[in-house]
């Protein structure tokens, strides 16, 4: 009786894997096609600025730096193409506004986080030897992705988690499965939820559990990985109820509480706990 219950264990996760793998070659195909469509309008876009005087274009381009980065020191278009010779050069370029933009997070300034991090992501974009670690690079997108769903500029949010994604499989291939990429997900979903997009959210929401389950069977005592699958269902609970499905709903908040439960235990006065708690009565009243 054991054994064919682990058969169908092992069943259900072969399936859920299959079509975790189809969704992710979905969806790669989909930002492949976008990437074409970015090729040809950066193609337009450049041909029209070389018409433009390099002279006149370079000192506006000083001039927004110097004024919307005032804590960096002054960086010159020559500079930044000289940094992918020099790894340790680029390391430090690209730590210095990504740094800041982290600082401006937490005092929540979202416009200063954008300005900061454009001008690592312009270091970012010439780094042609992959020099700049990988953590530093997704720690970018996560504070650009936040900081455009706190100006409630969704779409770029999305651009930015999208980006962020397409990284991830650039460096481990597209069926990769880590906690950056559920994080990619979960964050995309987040934004089609504030946006109003519950369809995408959900969808995006369920693809961030499948990682995440995943990740919490390989590592199962890591608490921070069980701790993020509960953020997911309580999110993917949340949806359905806006949707309007409170059947739905009601399932995956409380398997949001069976999982946060496993953390904290029955400690009903743990935010997380409260939280779901609140949510599960709002099913029931409804």
């Amino acid at each position: 009786m054991h054994i064919e219950q682990c058969k169908a264990e092992v069943s259900q996760q072969e399936s859920a894997m299959a079509a975790m793998k189809q969704y992710c070659h979905d969806r790669q195909q989909r930002l492949d096609t976008r990437d074409g469509e970015v090729k040809v309008m950066k193609t337009k876009l450049d041909h029209c600025l070389n018409e433009k005087d390099e002279n006149k274009q370079q000192e506006r381009s000083d001039s927004a730096l110097t004024t919307t980065v005032e804590d960096l020191p002054e960086m010159h278009e020559d500079d930044i193409q000289t940094l992918s010779t020099v790894s340790r050069n680029v390391v430090g370029r690209f730590r210095r506004p990504l740094m800041l933009g982290e600082k401006y997070a937490k005092e929540s300034r979202w416009q200063d986080v954008i300005n900061s991090l454009k001008v690592a992501e312009r270091i970012l974009k010439v780094d042609t030897n992959n020099s700049i670690p990988e953590r530093m690079v997704f720690q970018m997108f996560n504070c650009l992705w936040k900081a455009y769903r706190n100006l409630k500029d969704y779409q770029a949010s999305i651009n930015y988690c999208n980006e962020a994604l397409s990284y991830q499989h650039k460096l481990f291939g597209p069926g990769c499965i880590n906690k950056d990429v559920a994080s990619c997900y979960h964050s995309c979903a987040l934004a089609h939820e504030l946006w109003g997009k519950l369809d995408d959210a959900v969808e995006l929401y369920s693809t961030s559990v499948i990682y995440r389950r995943i990740l919490c069977a390989i590592n199962d005592r890591g608490g921070v990985s069980r701790e993020k699958l509960g953020l997911s269902l309580r999110f993917l609970g949340r949806t359905y109820s806006k949707k309007g499905d409170m059947e739905a709903s009601s399932k995956y908040l409380n398997m949001a509480l069976e999982e946060e439960i496993k953390l904290h235990g029955q400690d009903e006065t743990h935010p997380n706990i409260k939280k779901i708690r609140s949510l599960l009565d709002k099913t029931k009243h409804t």
